[in-house]
């Protein structure tokens, strides 16, 4: 297999399947992807057709393989742009996209039907050769233009359980039909021979095809930090080369070896922040750098065009082309929709009937899933959720009637008489909606997704059911909050909807609100549900509560009653082998004490004595419920790991490590498994075998808590490794545990006094403390150890935030926050940033504009904004008088 095909395996499969799989050759088909399965419950051994043309048959594998190729032409559209198509497919309205990929699929089987009958019709043969010169070219073209050989493609066939002479007969049927079709498309149509006036009666009604919009000629330098973009700025600045520095440095393999020259191109086909760049430039000018989802970019313009609008002498061959190609287009579609409109066309496979029926005659349609819906011959479980959105269609298509009447100033008795009938309707339409998507919400194997649970809750915003879904997916989605929103809006709304307890109570257990999970359950026992293995499944949950917070007692109260509820429920086992477990670590710890002591009394001898004997017996057993539970639900992987953690505990440490192995064997990413490894080694002595598994578990986790766990664990033997002593330190700040992360950053610092990370971690967990004058302290001390721009930036901007931490928000800073806003501005103006550094001036200003105010008003001007200077003042002047002024003065003087 070449180095081409390893490398791009995956563009080339897609290339193969859209270039050169029109006519419906597939290698991925809706049945292997499960969503081209009959949708109703006949025997398709007795039919094995699904629709019937003018007595002719269209096979159902006919309309999937055309379905498999529109779906993935689909799927390489969206992964051609960098997108997944998961979105599309999944859940209620990724159901509803794949049934009209299906109708799609079938329209174009009935299609390729009527054109073989009207090419026979008509006496429409094509040539061998000119099949062979089709086949050898394109053929040809497929294995020179993405650089394969024949043994490639051969061996990527035979990846797919195809052989190269199978595919090379069905692309050659393919091309036969394609070019038979191309006949027949010109037996139809005709000449079109298009005069002067049509010409230009054409181009000014589609003048904006013809329309030659602004563009620009550009060449770029993609560096993936910014540190290295403002380099490079500078050396273009100070006379670099731009093509020699592209082909250095640039990051776009595409265009680096060509100067990164990007050719011309027009608004929107760039990232927004690009283009912004880009058209709004001179020719010549070369950017500061730009900031894109891809990096850095440095853009030199070397040409730009403004908009204008041709003639239609300019461009008469290309309009004449266009318009043959419309017109041709028009002719053979008017053709089409006549041939079928005529045809006696019968589809057998009733959803995709009644689906279809929808775009021609939506009453109709309506009509049609409502008898499917009274025979019971549709098994997809999201067939009520298409009538519910055939209904809301509906009802939107008679809101549209009455919006014009509604808006009339003076409506006139008919026109409101109208209006309440089209609203009755609209409502009615509305509440079979609303009616058929709750049917949907219940059925098994039914993806109730945002969007579904959404369309609910627009007709509906008081509905339980939908509710508690969208509760649902905000718990999955890791959202406790919003979560825990709608439970309680269930509970207050819906008190006796019991799930939303249960649920509420689930989720606090999950994040270690375990006494808030004992009162959810609690509640919802109180609600007495009837049903034993839902009243069975609460004690359950209780139970593992109680074991969670050390209530023992209660646990196997709880246990008891739930077995005498429900005998068959296998979970018991699984919670008593958790209460033995429970028992066993108390039981070890009354052991392990008694060890400890010297000179044992005859009695706690006695009593070390049954003490072994209960640690025996209570690994027994919880070993025991575990097989127990093993043999009843099958090889869950929780399950032998806490057959392991039985097994470590007792000290077994051979039959503990065959569990963790077995979980790791099926598994190689259950955290739990490499602690319980790690474990096993460091009783063993084996600590450099132990780490390993820790580092292992570490990477794999994503819970905080567990996180924190083990590297604890790891720096118990590798106190000096600085880097998971960070990570520590920032789990224990994220769980705000500020003096712990306190005391990790010090220890870090007191190792490695050059590290800035934990300068500014260490000051973070102060400033939280309320102790900003400590965090400042550090924040200062690690300024004199940053190496780059970087540090110095994070560092000033924490130190400015703890300074207005100190004063309060809202106040002014005091001088050393002002220092420090004058040292990031200065920052700031060495990197050419200088919007960044007006505004660290302009707050500065702001809050003292007396302050440094010569230097401050210098680096304004340095950065590109404006002082104001105080007005000059007049040169005061006094008014002489030529005579002197007669005084009266009182008569007493």
């Amino acid at each position: 297999m070449s180095g081409f095909f390893k490398r791009y395996q995956k563009a080339i499969i897609w290339v193969l399947v859209v270039a050169f799989f029109v006519g419906g050759v597939a290698l991925v088909s809706l049945n292997q992807a499960g969503v081209f399965n009959p949708s109703s419950g006949t025997d398709d051994s007795a039919t094995t057709y699904i629709a019937l043309v003018n007595g002719d048959e269209v096979s159902a594998a006919a309309a999937e393989a055309e379905a498999t190729t529109v779906l993935n032409q689909y799927r390489y559209y969206y992964e051609s742009i960098g997108e997944s198509m998961t979105d599309l497919v999944s859940g209620a309205s990724g159901a509803l996209f794949l049934l009209g990929v299906r109708a799609q699929g079938l329209q174009i089987a009935i299609r390729n039907v009527l054109y073989d009958q009207a090419a026979a019709e008509r006496n429409i043969r094509v040539a061998k050769a000119e099949v062979d010169e089709g086949f050898a070219t394109q053929y040809n073209q497929l294995l020179t233009s993405y650089g394969l050989t024949e043994d490639d493609l051969e061996f990527y066939l035979n990846q797919q359980g195809q052989t190269l002479s199978s595919y090379k007969a069905a692309f050659r049927d393919d091309i036969e039909t394609q070019l038979r079709n191309a006949h027949l498309k010109d037996a139809i149509v005709g000449v079109i021979d298009p005069t002067n006036e049509e010409l230009l009666a054409y181009m000014e009604a589609h003048i904006s095809d013809y329309d030659l919009p602004e563009r620009v000629q550009a060449r770029h330098i993609l560096v993936a930090d910014e540190a290295t973009a403002w380099d490079v700025y500078e050396q273009l600045q100070n006379g670099a080369d731009f093509a020699t520095l592209a082909a250095e440095v640039s990051e776009d393999t595409g265009t680096s070896s060509d100067g990164g020259n990007l050719g011309w191109f027009e608004r929107g086909q760039m990232v927004t922040e690009f283009e912004d760049a880009a058209f709004s430039m001179e020719i010549g000018e070369v950017s500061e750098p730009v900031q894109t989802t891809y990096g850095y970019h440095i853009i030199e313009v070397t040409g730009h065009e403004a908009a204008s609008v041709p003639t239609l002498d300019d461009i008469k061959d290309d309009v004449r082309d266009d318009y043959i190609v419309a017109t041709e287009s028009e002719r053979f579609a008017d053709w089409y929709d006549a041939l079928y409109a005529g045809s006696d066309i019968e589809i057998t496979e009733p959803l995709l009937n009644a689906y279809l029926m929808e775009d021609d005659d939506l009453d109709a349609a309506l009509a049609e899933y409502e008898r499917l819906m009274g025979t019971g011959e549709i098994s997809d479980p999201y067939f009520e959720y298409y009538v519910g959105r055939a209904y809301e269609k509906k009802g939107i298509e008679l809101a549209g009637e009455r919006a014009p009447l509604e808006d009339k100033e003076d409506p006139t008795e008919e026109d409101l008489a109208r209006i309440d009938e089209l609203k009755a309707a609209g409502d009615e339409c509305e509440a079979k909606a609303l009616a058929h998507y709750l049917n949907a919400l219940n059925e098994d194997g039914v993806d109730a997704d945002d969007d579904f649970v959404n369309r609910i809750l627009m007709l509906d915003p008081g509905s339980a059911d939908a509710r508690f879904v969208l509760a649902e997916l905000y718990a999955d989605q890791g959202d406790v909050v919003n979560a825990e929103a709608q439970y309680l809006e269930i509970i207050a709304d819906s008190p006796e909807y019991i799930r939303a307890y249960i649920a509420s109570g689930d989720l606090a257990f999950e994040i270690g609100q375990t006494q808030k999970a004992i009162m959810r359950f609690e509640d919802a026992l109180a609600l007495n549900p009837s049903d034993t293995s839902t009243r069975a499944g609460l004690l359950i949950r209780l139970a593992k509560a109680n074991i969670e917070i050390g209530e023992l007692e209660e646990a196997a109260a709880n246990v008891d009653e739930a077995q005498a509820q429900d005998p068959a429920n296998a979970e018991i086992s699984i919670v008593r082998g958790d209460l033995a477990t429970a028992e066993l670590v108390i039981a070890i710890g009354e052991r392990d004490e008694l060890l400890a002591v010297t000179d044992r009394t005859s009695e706690q001898e006695a009593q070390l004595a049954q003490l072994q004997g209960r640690v025996d017996d209570l690994v027994e057993a919880a070993t025991g419920y575990y097989q127990d539970a093993i043999n009843r639900v099958g090889a869950l992987l929780d399950l032998y790991l806490k057959l392991g953690q039985a097994y470590l505990l007792a000290g077994d440490l051979d039959s503990a490590e065959d569990e963790f192995q077995t979980v790791l064997l099926r598994s190689p990413y259950r955290v739990e498994a490499y602690q319980g490894m790690a474990e096993i080694q460091i009783q063993q002595g084996d600590i450099e075998s132990a780490l390993q598994n820790l580092y292992s578990a570490f990477s794999r986790s994503f819970d905080d808590a567990q996180k924190e766990a083990i590297a604890a664990r790891i720096l118990e033997f590798v106190p000096e490794d600085v880097a998971t002593r960070l990570q520590y330190a920032r789990l224990l700040a994220e769980q705000f545990k500020w003096s712990a992360a306190i005391r990790e950053y010090g220890t870090v610092l007191a190792s490695e006094p050059t590290q800035i990370e934990a300068y500014l971690g260490i000051a973070e967990a102060y400033v939280a403390r309320l102790d900003e004058s400590t965090a400042l302290e550090y924040l200062r001390r690690g300024l004199e150890y940053a190496s780059y721009d970087s540090q110095r930036e994070d560092l000033y901007l924490a130190i400015i935030d703890a300074e207005q931490t100190l004063v309060g928000y809202g106040r002014p800073l005091e001088n050393s926050g002002q220092d420090a806003r004058i040292d990031l501005a200065k920052l700031y103006i060495s990197q050419a940033r200088d919007a960044k550094a007006l505004a660290q001036l302009e707050a500065l200003q702001e809050d003292d504009p007396s302050y440094r105010q010569d230097e401050v008003n210098a680096l304004i001007i340095q950065a590109g904004g404006t002082v104001e200077l105080p007005a000059e003042e007049e040169e005061p002047t006094t008014d002489i008088p030529t005579e002197p002024e007669q005084v009266t003065l009182p008569d007493d003087e």
